[in-house]
């Protein structure tokens, strides 16, 4: 993966996405380069809460068990977002290569989450939290979920694309640039 903050113009370099409409997925704050919206994030944003609320409120164990993984498409289906259509019809208009970066990232996180709540299942409303499990989990949540999620942001503002859509990005910009010195 390449960082290309520098090269990036935000064209629609992905073939798939070139078909909506100019302006479209940037008023729906869907990127128009990756075809991801940050409303995705929440689905995380929402369970690292809970579980940094644990040492103080170990009532909310039990909403952190109810934290499920959802893919793209799912999270967007159930969600409030006004323009959940369009974010899922982006995703699935957007290269491969993004998916399935995405999806990997996506799955590391899940699985780290599963792996919290596995150390929390045990835990019961009321029981004295093991000092040694509270360390691992908060160990787990900054040095490795976190990180995770950044990895995940980065993708979906183009910051951290697969490489074969980097050149891709990087192609377009470079065009662009000699059509502006042409016209």
């Amino acid at each position: 993966m390449s960082n290309l903050a520098d090269d990036m113009t935000m064209e629609k370099s992905v073939a798939g996405l070139a078909a909506f409409a100019d302006g479209v997925l940037e008023a729906a704050n869907i990127n128009p380069t990756t075809g991801l919206a940050t409303d995705y994030l929440n689905h995380y944003n929402e369970i690292i809460m809970l579980i940094e609320m644990v040492p103080e409120m170990p009532d909310v164990i039990e909403d952190c068990m109810a934290w499920e993984p959802a893919s793209y498409q799912e999270h967007f289906a159930r969600s409030v977002f006004s323009e959940r259509d369009l974010a899922i019809a982006a995703f699935e208009a957007t290269s491969p290569q993004i998916r399935d970066a995405f999806n990997a990232l996506k799955g590391e996180i899940d699985d780290m989450i599963l792996d919290a709540q596995a150390m929390l299942a045990g835990v019961q409303p009321g029981d004295a939290l093991d000092p040694a499990m509270m360390f691992e989990l908060t160990t787990l949540l900054s040095a490795r979920i976190r990180p995770s999620i950044d990895r995940v942001s980065g993708l979906i503002h183009g910051l951290d694309m697969p490489e074969a859509d980097s050149a891709t990005v990087a192609a377009a910009a470079a065009q662009n640039t000699v059509d502006a010195l042409f016209s």
